[in-house]
């Protein structure tokens, strides 16, 4: 991994420009819907295999680590998370033991999750775009909503769980929600000179989404499940490589070795991050698909637990300090 960009600079590209377009803005997502809708259900089944175990799963465990991996965390709001992790295990032990199922915090899940992919995609742009558009902006407030409401709305709509109660009002919300893309789209060229990065970014979101929007509302039915695992795709890899920005940004302003043992275990990890990562991942992969066959039903609770632990603590743990001028990402 190269050296993170200086704190008091607005840097380009967060990592490398050949990794953030590969990580960040994924610009091969098209490719993988091509490659899953041309290969049918054997593809899209690969597709799936990768992204949940290698991707998904790995992404949202993570958040533990930099939780209770970081010192500073740990000093300042350990009894907060504590609290929400405690609350996390019990809640679903409660489900679990009351219903003998867990499929309302299934339910709870995925609406959550939704909320959560549109926060991230907006939260990664403005770490792009941060320092040249101030968050006190009235069009930056504005494109706070649409950006968000978009992203819930094609999410919504194609996962089945918005109706309407005749077809008109879905047209017109589905025009609606287009035109707003449209008019993203058209920011994106517009700023594309002052931030590249952003810029592509944006543009890389909204495509994606409004090929969503577009399979659905034409009623393409066999590119839906390629795109909605394109977009968890997109959002597990972005996340992977912005925390690996954070924790090589965070270990830099670690000035002596001292500093950097007292930080936390995850920033002693940082020279080695890339392999660390790899490592990572593959025995996470590994292990998730292994408990996922042996122990389905207590795996998918832990899963849960995860997941709702992985939202809450995203909430927190990236959120911009009133002290701080470093962009927020959730």
């Amino acid at each position: 991994m190269p050296s993170p960009p200086s704190a008091s600079t607005s840097p380009s590209w967060l990592l490398s420009p050949a990794l953030d377009l590969l990580l960040i803005i994924n610009i091969g997502w098209p490719l993988l819907v091509l490659v899953a809708w041309l290969g049918a259900a054997p593809a899209q089944e690969d597709w799936q295999f990768l992204q949940v175990y290698f991707l998904t799963t790995p992404h949202r465990w993570l958040t533990l680590g930099l939780v209770w991996g970081d010192a500073r965390r740990r000093q300042t709001q350990g009894t907060l998370y504590l609290g929400i992790l405690l609350a996390a295990i019990l809640v679903c032990g409660l489900v679990q033991a009351g219903t003998g199922a867990l499929t309302c915090l299934v339910a709870v899940d995925f609406l959550w999750n939704t909320w959560h992919f549109a926060a991230q995609n907006h939260g990664i742009y403005r770490l792009y775009t941060g320092k040249i558009h101030p968050a006190t902006d009235a069009t930056e407030r504005l494109l706070r909503v649409l950006i968000r409401g978009s992203i819930i709305y094609v999410v919504l709509r194609a996962s089945g769980w918005l109706r309407a109660p005749d077809t008109a009002l879905l047209t017109i919300l589905d025009t609606a929600c287009g035109t707003i893309l449209i008019a993203l789209l058209l920011v994106a060229f517009v700023r594309f000179r002052s931030s590249r990065a952003g810029s592509l970014y944006l543009a890389s979101v909204v495509l994606l989404y409004g090929a969503w929007l577009l399979a659905e509302v034409l009623g393409e039915r066999s590119l839906i499940l390629p795109l909605a695992t394109a977009s968890a795709w997109f959002h597990a890899s972005e996340y992977l490589a912005v925390c690996s920005w954070s924790v090589q940004k965070q270990a830099g302003r670690q000035t002596t070795p001292a500093q950097l043992s007292t930080a936390g275990w995850i920033y002693r990890l940082a020279p080695l991050w890339a392999s660390t990562m790899l490592i990572y991942i593959l025995v996470v992969g590994v292990g998730s698909w292994y408990l996922n066959r042996q122990i389905a039903e207590l795996w998918l609770a832990m899963n849960l637990v995860a997941a709702f632990l992985h939202y809450a603590y995203d909430g927190l743990i990236w959120r911009r300090s009133n002290t701080q001028t470093a962009v927020a990402v959730q």
